[in-house]
Order: structure tokens, then sequence, then C-alpha cells
């Protein structure tokens, strides 16, 4: 499935949406806020699950899926 949105509150939207029509959902994790993500972080209750994970986990969404939260391994050069 591919959604695009423009701003936070349409992600939120959009998760809601789906969060009880799958039983595994996959996101990423990332440190860096997008447009998409904006004012997401100030809700936030896990920031160790970024934000999408953390909208997932939170109760307001009461879903039933799993959800899998990635991050890329930042790599160290030079050792």
């Amino acid at each position: 499935m591919h959604k695009e949105v423009a701003y936070g509150h349409e992600t939120a939207m959009i998760i809601r949406s789906i969060v009880n029509d799958f039983n595994l959902i996959v996101v990423g994790r990332d440190k860096l806020e997008s447009q998409q993500t904006s004012g997401l972080i100030e809700w936030s209750e896990f920031p160790e699950l970024g934000v999408l994970g953390d909208l997932f986990a939170s109760v307001d969404y009461s879903g039933r899926c799993s959800v899998l939260v990635v991050q890329q391994q930042e790599t160290v050069v030079g050792m």
C-alpha cells in the first residue's frame, strides 16, 4: 500500500484508518522530522520507536496488529 500525505495530521489520520486492516506493519525510524511527520513528536509517548512506531503503539489507536520498527545502523568510518 502506498499513501501520500503532506502534513503530520494527515499521517495520523492514515494510520488511524489502517491500524486494524493488517496483522503486521513495518515502519522505518529516523531521527529527522519531515513535513509529513511535523508536530507528531510533541505527542510522542515512546520516542525510542520513532514517530510512526509511536503512533501505532499509542493506546489511542488500539489496533491489534504487530509493528516492526526498523532503523538503519550508522557506520563509523576510520576506526
